[in-house]
């Protein structure tokens, strides 16, 4: 997809889902992986900083959950930034993102310097990827109608069909919230295409339509620990996203974003 002039775009998230094949799913080394890959990307990302979560032990987590307890931020907390908890590296850039060949060789760097820092590589197993855009198109919800908007900017139709029920008068039937998905099962690269419309305030407060396209792997995704073989999932991962939304924008919307 082309650069657009009016960038709906918010954040990228890139995650990375590890597990020790002896110790699965809590890795006691945990604590020393977080100080051995601080200081393999601090000269990128100097700033350390501590989340309240990490208050909450491991054993304490809901099997399967994620929670970030760390996060890396460049010089005068500048993004990208990158973060840490137990089973999970991720690598995240806001607004500012300007196009995919510049964002792959920081995760790329940060990606090979985990891998390096990792203490017991040959049980390390990469357990899941997955790589999301979220966009947001300020929205009043209150006043106009979320599906007519749905339907002739994204090309996406959804509807209750009420019949002549009577009772239909006694609300509108513009909805005031949402927050569905779509996730499509994907063969190149191995895993799940999706797509999800949830009503947010982003930053400056505005009540927005956000549209999250991502791309998940299969648990245990086919992909080896090391940097390459994780950066070509990721590419076809990436081709899939700008598929997704691409197309959802396309016509009158998109011309709109020029």
């Amino acid at each position: 997809m082309h650069k657009l002039s009016k960038q709906p775009l918010i954040e990228v998230v890139f995650e990375l889902h590890w597990g020790n094949k002896n110790s699965f799913p809590f890795d006691p080394n945990y604590r020393l992986i977080v100080g051995a890959v601080y200081e393999h990307i601090r000269n990128g990302f100097p700033e350390f900083e501590t989340l309240p979560t990490i208050n909450i032990p491991e054993e304490a987590l809901p099997p399967n959950s994620k929670v970030i307890q760390y996060r890396f931020w460049a010089k005068n907390r500048r993004w990208p930034i990158v973060q840490m908890g137990p089973g999970i590296l991720t690598v995240n850039m806001n607004k500012d993102y300007e196009k995919w060949e510049s964002f792959k060789p920081i995760i790329s760097d940060v990606v090979r310097k985990f891998l390096t820092a990792y203490p017991d590589r040959e049980n390390l197993f990469i357990h899941k990827l997955v790589l999301k855009y979220l966009d947001a198109f300020p929205f009043d919800f209150l006043n106009n109608s979320i599906l007519d908007f749905l339907e002739s900017k994204l090309h996406v139709s959804i509807n209750i069909d009420f019949e002549n029920d009577e009772r239909i008068e006694r609300f509108s039937q513009n909805p005031l919230n949402l927050d569905f998905k779509l996730e499509y099962s994907l063969n190149e690269p191995e895993g799940l295409l999706g797509v999800r419309f949830l009503k947010a305030i982003i930053e400056n407060r505005e009540e927005s339509l956000v549209m999250e396209s991502y791309v998940i792997s299969s648990e245990r995704p086919p992909v080896e620990p090391d940097t390459e073989s994780i950066m070509d999932w990721l590419d076809k991962a990436h081709d899939m996203t700008d598929f997704v939304f691409s197309n959802l924008i396309r016509g009158e919307l998109e011309r709109e974003l020029r």
